[in-house]
């Protein structure tokens, strides 16, 4: 009986000792898991670098979870900050001070063959950050982002600090315009129409600041961008419409708007802050000239611009709103077939910030 017991003893040790050794390895692996991803933070706070006067880079390491968040329903600006909060910043609080915003895009080629989108983002003062992202199961990409939506930059939190270098972990979903290694470019241009986009077909939900992170991560070309919004129903906020300008490296340009509960795909090469889609709704927005200006100057060259060119239109076209306070803050010239964009900061277009290229 005591050979007996001593071997139950035993066994029983030995059943003790395995779950402690399974408890252990389990709480060695999450442990594992947390720091690396407190190090891709740590490494993407480090990344930023200032890279002139009102502009900075940020490389964003680690996991940004676009399919969570195109399965989180995400309807509103509060949402999309919750969201953030919860799956980067470990439920640290952060804001995020929307305001109104006027741009200009074109799409033209260059003189070999090269896709080129301008895009003028016009704004109140503000700081911007050039975020480059590099996800596993996407494409990588260049994206600007306005660092006063989180308080970032100008009057507000040092970027430079680590408070600032902390918050603009948020950069790379409140991106305006980018563009992504397999030959996508996209922007995002308000429509001041006084309502806010709030589908109801009974798809899944998508604040639209969420789209060009989405689309840049997730789409190759303007085809499967326009697929892919297809199954949203998109939100915007701050009383305000919005439409995207997509062009490829295939030279396709289009403009995406969402009207009366529809989604309609413009084949364009401009747009501006006006309504592109034919019906009642047409021209409204912000209607000015910028549009026949571009068009003038596309059409006299054959829609072939060289890259000085394309900056010499944005020239053109910039700072409609100087009456409001709102001047050009940026200025880009993207080369979609090279992924790569040259920048311009507040109106001095003889000085350009480069970013990307490929041979």
């Amino acid at each position: 009986m005591d050979s007996d017991n001593k071997k139950k003893s035993v066994k029983k040790k030995s059943i003790v000792g395995r779950v402690i050794i399974a408890i252990i390895a389990v709480i060695l692996l999450a442990l594992i898991v947390i720091i690396a991803i407190a190090f891709d933070r740590f490494k993407t706070m480090m990344s930023v670098k200032k890279v002139g006067d009102g502009i900075y880079s940020m490389n964003f390491y680690g996991n940004d979870k676009v399919d969570e968040l195109l399965e989180a329903n995400v309807s509103t600006t509060d949402e999309l900050v919750n969201w953030i909060i919860k799956e980067q910043f470990y439920g640290l609080p952060i804001t995020v001070d929307e305001e109104n915003f006027g741009c200009s895009t074109f799409v033209c080629s260059n003189n070999d063959g090269d896709t080129l989108m301008g895009r003028n983002f016009d704004y109140t003062e503000t700081d911007t950050v050039v975020v480059y992202t590099n996800p596993e199961d996407g494409y990588a990409s260049y994206a600007l982002a306005d660092l006063t939506v989180v308080g970032v930059g100008g009057d507000g939190i040092n970027p430079l600090s680590p408070l600032g270098r902390g918050y603009m972990i948020t950069a790379p979903y409140m991106c305006l315009d980018g563009v992504n290694e397999a030959g996508l470019a996209a922007g995002i241009l308000e429509l001041d129409m006084g309502d806010e986009v709030h589908q109801d077909n009974g798809k899944p939900d998508l604040q639209v600041y969420c789209a060009i992170r989405v689309l840049l991560d997730k789409c190759a070309n303007v085809d499967e961008a326009i697929e892919l919004l297809e199954k949203y129903d998109i939100h915007t906020a701050i009383g305000m419409n919005y439409h995207l300008q997509l062009a490829d490296k295939s030279g396709k340009a289009v403009v995406v708007e969402w009207l009366d509960n529809e989604m309609y795909v413009n084949e364009s090469c401009v747009a501006t802050n006006s309504v592109l889609t034919s019906g009642e709704h047409f021209d409204e927005g912000d209607p000015d000239d910028r549009i026949d200006t571009m068009m003038d100057a596309l059409e006299s060259k054959d829609f072939v611009l060289s890259e000085d060119e394309a900056c010499d239109l944005l020239e053109k076209v910039k700072n409609p709103f100087a009456y409001m306070d709102i001047y050009t803050e940026w200025s880009c010239v993207y080369n979609v077939d090279k992924f790569k964009v040259d920048i311009y900061m507040d109106e001095d277009f003889g000085k350009a910030y480069s970013f990307g290229g490929k041979k």
